[in-house]
């Protein structure tokens, strides 16, 4: 990773910056060994990457790596502590930038240098760290509270959630059968791309692609890593997407023919929004463009196939197209007196056509 993208940068920008917050940042050893996901007979070192707010006296993020993971997840963990603060040992705290950033590291200071630039964030080389040092005894503690605050905002997106749920489109609706979302506003220059998951009764949700190449490179990745593990959880991992998923509180037992058992109830669903991004990896809190994004396109799906969901029986994807004005909730709105954003859904047959596994 060189830099960030223009849409992380524009996102990160929005959050306020303390002219004296100083975080230190660090790479430490637990000494523990965890479970070895690609080789489960196998244990493997695990380390964590923390940051501390030197002028508040709090940890900002911590989060647990695998012995071999580099700068990248390094970045990654910043990020998340800037959005997604832990704020120990106090209640959590506002998202927000440093103005200063230290660490011992010289790969690491010369790596966040160039990418924090255009943050207004400096970035310090310091051999030694105090209150990283001063955290190791804690540390235990803390890795236990890592956990993903949630929002009350989610709640005006579980409203959404639950309709498409009833609505259920993948039962006749192919992941490779792409519906493109085109709006005009919160920052969206070019289509979104949204795959339907669900027919196979494995999973149930929607990807919302960011641009065509995203999509294209995910499913060009999928089908090169074949029946590659390791190639398949990092096609998974470099998304460039905004995600809803419909996740069952009680794990699925394993069946032959999985389209034939009875989709679960909602009582028995947990929801998961989130973004994946090949740069920032998984976040599960979203600012509010990136929450009103998502509630248009769930509501322009809705009205979509409120009127076209006859048209694609019996296997069937043909051209469609419409175009409704959505309102966004005054408590996701990123401006004060949003004014509805006009979105257009069509299908994308030829992308079907493309994607299609029977080619």
């Amino acid at each position: 990773m060189d830099c960030l993208s223009p849409t992380t940068i524009s996102r990160l920008r929005r959050l306020p910056q303390q002219p004296e917050s100083v975080w230190e940042g660090d790479r430490l050893a637990l000494n523990a060994e965890v479970l070895n996901p690609d080789q489960p007979n196998e244990s493997q070192r695990a380390d964590c990457f923390v940051w501390v707010d030197e002028s508040q006296q709090l940890v900002r993020g911590i989060d647990a790596v695998m012995a071999g993971d580099g700068p990248t997840a390094f970045v990654q963990s910043l990020l998340k502590a800037m959005e997604e603060p832990l704020g120990w040992p106090d209640e959590p705290t506002e998202p927000q930038r440093p103005s200063r950033v230290v660490v011992r590291d010289r790969e690491l200071h010369f790596l966040l240098r160039g990418m924090l630039r255009e943050l207004d964030i400096c970035v310090e080389y310091q051999p030694e760290l105090p209150l990283v040092d001063e955290l190791v005894p804690d540390l235990r503690e803390l890795m236990g509270m890592a956990d993903d605050i949630s929002d009350r905002l989610y709640a005006v997106l579980a409203e959404k959630a639950y309709d498409l749920w009833k609505i259920a489109p993948w039962k006749r609706l192919l992941d490779s059968e792409i519906l493109s979302v085109e709006m005009k506003a919160l920052g969206v220059t070019s289509p979104l791309y949204v795959s339907v998951i669900g027919k196979l009764g494995l999973e149930h949700g929607i990807v919302i692609y960011r641009s065509v190449n995203a999509l294209t490179a995910f499913r060009e990745a999928v089908t090169q890593a074949a029946d590659n593990p390791l190639a398949l959880q990092a096609a998974f991992e470099n998304q460039d997407c905004l995600f809803l998923n419909y996740e069952p509180k009680v794990e699925t037992p394993f069946v032959r023919r999985p389209r034939l058992v009875n989709q679960p109830s909602w009582d028995d669903i947990d929801l998961d929004f989130g973004s994946i991004h090949p740069q920032e990896g998984m976040r599960s809190r979203l600012d509010l463009t990136e929450l009103s994004i998502l509630y248009g396109t769930l509501e322009a799906i809705l009205r979509f196939w409120s009127s076209h969901r006859e048209k694609f029986s019996q296997g069937s994807f043909p051209p469609c197209k419409s175009r409704y004005k959505v309102a966004i909730p005054t408590a996701l709105q990123p401006i004060d007196d949003m004014e509805p954003v006009l979105i257009t859904v069509k299908t994308q047959p030829v992308l079907a056509r493309a994607f299609s596994p029977v080619g």
